[in-house]
């Protein structure tokens, strides 16, 4: 038979299935353009492919003076400078002007500073980007070409990955374990701000941040879910980041916070979006120090929670205890006003034993909660005997498959766990792990 489509036209249809014995020519219309600034087209819409859209990954945000004035700094100077910026820089796919602030000079404001966004696909061409612009002169020749006045990058380009998804709460399946969980994949499990990068440890499953940025990591600190992807934080993560006012953990199965993991973030005031995690009580906040009597009668509160829904934000998280060995910090217990209990931070190869007699608990959380999920050196948690558990619930097999531990408790029979099941079996009221071991 003869074709009885037209042929398809170029930038409008495409070719999305050959003429070929039994069936006729197929033109489909061209995907919608891509979205700006969170995507960039890798291959236009032809004939022979329809139009592929590929996420942004990485970004350099500069801080550039130009010697002008913001009067003068019209749409089509602006325009000018974007283009003079994407040619100057190798890899560049969009350059975005983010604000504009003039510098006063004396009396009068002959200056600006211009917050610019760089985008790149790629974070081999975002290096190169970023090596480019390193250059005091890299802008000279297309600033100059474009009769722009002088320009001057004033900050160290830094390459940072770049992730414009939209915050959104994790779907959870409640008969696994969260250590089951498959994170996101790579670039979404690691983030720059300033000088810092933030990072999901890809064994322990908590955020653990490289290098110092106290100057540079500045204002706010998006941390959620899915651009990151993360089950605890490690102790210390956010030290020293007195510039940080804004910090967002929405989303990620976060259920407890090492002891003063907030007390870095700024002293003017920072609030922290725990929105969509697994908290069960509000975190310690700290305090500022009384400098008058007048501050004594009415403590400054720093940090304040945006907690997850039908949350009661008068339910305070009490210390119940820790399992550190020696000097090291960061595993810590918590347990709300009903006693549920919590655990924070980085316990991955921490706590042996774990000791809960006598400290209020009087609820574990099911799955996918796991309190001692992911312990790997547990091997006996001590409970009070009116404690109810339910093993096969509240601790998740795949947890603790191939190795042995003991759910103590006295004079009510203790559990065991050994190899691939659960037993019951009566303990003593003292033991310890050497006991175990022994056994």
């Amino acid at each position: 038979r003869p074709l009885s489509q037209p042929e398809c036209v170029d930038g409008v249809t495409w070719e999305s299935r050959t003429c070929a014995d039994p069936v006729d020519r197929l033109c489909t219309p061209c995907s919608a353009e891509c979205v700006a600034s969170s995507t960039y087209e890798s291959a236009v819409c032809s004939v022979h492919s329809d139009l592929i859209c590929l996420p942004f990954t990485h970004q350099i945000r500069l801080l550039m003076r130009m010697e002008i004035s913001l009067a003068s700094f019209i749409l089509a100077k602006q325009l000018d400078f974007t283009n003079a910026v994407k040619a100057s820089t190798p890899g560049a796919l969009e350059v975005t002007i983010l604000s504009i602030t003039p510098v006063k000079r004396r009396l009068l404001a002959t200056s600006i500073d211009i917050d610019t966004q760089i985008l790149f696909g790629e974070e081999v061409t975002a290096l190169e980007g970023s090596s480019t612009l390193s250059d005091p002169g890299a802008l000279d020749a297309a600033v100059s070409a474009a009769s722009l006045p002088t320009t001057e990058v004033t900050t160290t380009p830094f390459v940072e990955i770049f992730c414009s998804l939209t915050p959104q709460c994790r779907v959870r399946n409640k008969k696994k374990s969260r250590m089951s969980y498959k994170l996101a994949g790579p670039p979404w499990t690691a983030k720059t701000c300033g000088s810092c990068l933030f990072k999901t440890n890809k064994e322990t499953l908590v955020l653990e941040r490289e290098g110092d940025c106290a100057h540079n990591c500045v204002g706010a600190l998006d941390l959620s879910y899915p651009c990151m992807d993360y089950l605890g934080v490690a102790a210390g993560v956010f030290d020293n980041l007195p510039l940080v006012t804004n910090l967002s953990m929405s989303g990620n199965d976060v259920m407890g916070f090492p002891v003063g993991v907030f007390d870095g973030l700024s002293s003017e005031g920072a609030v922290v979006d725990l929105t969509c995690t697994e908290v069960t009580c509000v975190p310690p906040a700290p305090v500022n120090k009384p400098l008058t009597y007048a501050e004594s009668l009415a403590p400054f509160t720093r940090v304040t929670f945006v907690l997850p829904k039908g949350m009661d934000p008068t339910d305070k998280c009490k210390h119940v205890t820790n399992c550190t060995r020696g000097d090291e910090r960061g595993c810590d217990f918590w347990i709300n006003r009903e006693g549920l209990l919590s655990r924070g931070g980085d316990c991955f190869y921490k706590c042996l034993e774990v000791d809960l007699r006598d400290k209020g608990v009087r609820m574990l959380p099911h799955m996918p909660i796991t309190v001692f999920g992911g312990m790997r050196l547990i091997r006996i948690i001590h409970f009070d005997t009116d404690l109810q558990l339910i093993p096969t619930r509240q601790f998740a097999i795949d947890d603790i498959m191939g190795r042995q531990l003991t759910l103590h408790r006295w004079p009510n029979a203790s559990w065991t766990f050994l190899g691939k099941a659960w037993f019951t079996r009566p303990l003593p009221d003292r033991w310890s792990p050497n006991q175990e071991f022994n056994q």
